[in-house]
């Protein structure tokens, strides 16, 4: 299996939430990042994982 990662904008896009979300998880430590070519990258496992946990929270009674 090969790891994806991809730019903080189309990581956003891919699972709906802004940027800035995305920048806060990695901050965090939810979401694994590197730099590539000079720009942030972040894992697209840990995005969806990280969205999936943030999305059951806020929709949990």
């Amino acid at each position: 299996m090969t790891e994806q990662w991809a730019r903080v904008d189309d990581a956003a896009r891919a699972v709906r939430v802004r940027p800035g979300t995305i920048r806060v998880w990695a901050t965090r430590g939810k979401v694994r990042t590197d730099v590539f070519a000079g720009r942030r990258v972040v894992h697209l496992g840990d995005v969806r994982r990280a969205e999936k946990n943030w999305r059951d929270r806020i929709t949990a009674p």
